[in-house]
C-alpha cells in the first residue's frame, strides 16, 4: 500500500537570513506487520502403539525454529495455509491410554495433557485470516467433519480433576499429518481474527 505523506523541508541560511520552509508530499510504500495466529503439532506420547488417541499441543512435532507455540501472540503468518485442528466433544471417557501423561507438572499430572472427552480430525489447509471469528472456524469444521465439529481450543483439556488444562490435549482420532495447525485460544490474542 503506499500513502502520500507531507513532509516539509527547512533551509537555513546563515548571515542573519531568515529561514525558509516549503513542503512536499511524497509516496510511502508502507507494508502492514503480518498477523501471526497460533499453531499447534502432534506429539509423540507413551500411548505410540495406539494410532486412535492423540496429543496435540503447542509443544507438538514439527517445532517452529525449534520452539513451540507462541500462545500469546501467535507464532505463525495468517496469510499462510495450514489444517485446522476439530474436536467432536461427545463425552466419551478416556480410554487406558489416556490415563498416563508426559506433563511437566508434579502437582496435576494431566494439566497439559487432559482427556478432551472427544474426537479429533484435521480439517483441510485453509489461510488464517480467511476467518474473521471463531464461529467461521467452527464452521469450517462442521462443514468438512459433520454437525458437532468446531475448531479445537488451546483449554479443551480436562484434568482427572476436573479442572481445565492448557497447552495439549489429548482425544480419538488418529492425526498423522506432519505440519502444524490453526488452533483458537480463548483468553489471548494469537488467532487469525484478533
Amino acid at each position: 500500500m503506499f500513502r502520500n505523506v507531507l513532509v516539509a523541508f527547512v533551509v537555513a541560511v546563515c548571515a542573519g537570513q531568515i529561514a525558509t520552509a516549503q513542503a512536499e508530499e511524497i509516496q510511502v510504500h508502507l507494508e502492514p506487520a503480518s498477523r501471526m495466529g497460533m499453531t499447534w503439532g502432534v506429539t509423540p506420547h507413551h500411548a505410540t502403539n495406539r494410532g486412535d488417541v492423540t496429543l496435540v499441543s503447542c509443544h507438538g512435532e514439527p517445532r517452529i525454529e525449534g520452539q513451540g507455540c507462541n500462545a500469546y501472540e501467535g507464532d505463525t503468518a495468517c496469510s499462510l495455509e495450514r489444517p485446522v485442528l476439530c474436536l467432536k466433544v461427545d463425552g466419551r471417557p478416556p480410554p487406558d491410554v489416556a490415563s498416563g501423561s508426559n506433563s511437566r507438572s508434579s502437582q496435576s499430572n494431566d494439566f497439559y495433557s487432559g482427556w478432551a472427552g472427544g474426537r479429533v480430525a484435521l480439517a483441510p489447509a485453509v489461510r488464517g485470516d480467511q476467518f474473521a471469528s471463531q464461529d467461521e472456524a467452527n464452521a469450517w469444521c462442521a462443514s468438512h467433519l459433520g454437525e458437532g465439529w468446531r475448531m479445537a481450543e488451546h483449554h479443551d483439556g480436562w484434568t482427572r480433576d476436573g479442572a481445565k488444562g492448557g497447552w495439549g490435549f489429548m482425544a480419538q482420532g488418529n492425526i498423522t499429518n506432519g505440519s502444524r495447525f490453526w488452533v483458537a485460544i480463548n483468553d489471548q490474542p494469537a488467532n487469525c481474527w484478533d
